[in-house]
Parts: structure tokens; C-alpha cells; sequence
């Protein structure tokens, strides 16, 4: 089995700025947040779990795993799209679709959908034929290109601590 979890709210998700790297923890509401799928999630078997590097997927995991204790492992592939000079800008869906165009990303110091979705799919591969139940702790961003991926319904971003079934 294989599920993802996107991390709790950040005050850059309240006020609607898109973050990429920008190291932002968790706020009250993302914590509750976190708190309520780690309740969801208690009698789920869970044999490890991968996070991205930036604090709010971290603490997400931690308070997740308070009822596994199971390891973290951390993967830089599940990190967040690097937004260059976008980071911390308001959230405008013209702005993340040119970033298919690799000129217009690398203009702005940004990385573009292709590798971005390059990096997702090779940590997913990597996971994918385990015998383990894995949960995977990461971005919007991250679950969007899985969810791609998978040929799921991508249309939909992946909410705050919301919990998607990647694998049964």
C-alpha cells in the first residue's frame, strides 16, 4: 500500500502565496490539521515513512507517526517544485502553467514541470515494488505530478492533510 498525505496549513496556503522551497512550518490550523489525519491514520499499518525536507512536511510526519514510530526518511525527490523569484508571490495558475516552458522557469531561477515530474516519478519507481506500506508525506505539487503519474484525476489538488490512496 501507498498513500500520500499533503502537509498541514502554512500561513502562506491562508494567504494564498505559493511557497515552492520557502521553509515555513506549520500553523495552528495546520497542525490541528495534522493532528486529526494522524487520528485517521492510527490503525492503518504503516511501515515507513518518507517526507519531504521542508519543516511543515516534516512536523506533518512527526505528528502522523506518533501513533507508528515508525523511521522518517527523508528524500529531497519529494521536495517541492523550486520556485526561483515566484517564491512567496501571489498564487496565479498562469504563472505555475508557464512553468512547462523550461526558458521561463530557468528565467525566473524556477524548475520546470519537466523535471520536476522527472524527480517525482524516480522516487516513486524507487518505492513502488517494496513490500512495505509506505506513506508519503510531501507538497500540492508533489501529488499533483503523482497523481499524473498514476493517470489518477489530477484536476483535483491534493488538500491540506488530505489523504490519497496511491496503491492498495
Amino acid at each position: 500500500m501507498i498513500l500520500f498525505v499533503r502537509h498541514g496549513e502554512t500561513e502562506h496556503n491562508k494567504q494564498d502565496k505559493m511557497q515552492g522551497r520557502l521553509d515555513v512550518p506549520l500553523n495552528e490550523v495546520g497542525e490541528s490539521q495534522a493532528k486529526l489525519t494522524a487520528d485517521k491514520l492510527k490503525n492503518q499499518d504503516i511501515d515507513v515513512i518518507y517526507s519531504s525536507p521542508l519543516a511543515r512536511a516534516k512536523q506533518t510526519a512527526e505528528i502522523i507517526n506518533q501513533y507508528h514510530n515508525k523511521p522518517i526518511l527523508i528524500d529531497d525527490r519529494i521536495n517541492e517544485i523550486e520556485l526561483g523569484n515566484l517564491t512567496g508571490t501571489k498564487r496565479d495558475y498562469k504563472i505555475i502553467e508557464n512553468l512547462e516552458d523550461p526558458e521561463y522557469a530557468k528565467a525566473h531561477g524556477a524548475e520546470d514541470f519537466g523535471s520536476f515530474y522527472k524527480r517525482c516519478v524516480d522516487f516513486y519507481n524507487s518505492i513502488e515494488n517494496t513490500n512495505q506500506n509506505v506513506l508519503i508525506v510531501a507538497h500540492s505539487g508533489v501529488g499533483y505530478q503523482l497523481k499524473k503519474y498514476l493517470k489518477m484525476n489530477k484536476d483535483n489538488i491534493v488538500s491540506n492533510c488530505e489523504i490519497v490512496t496511491f496503491k492498495k
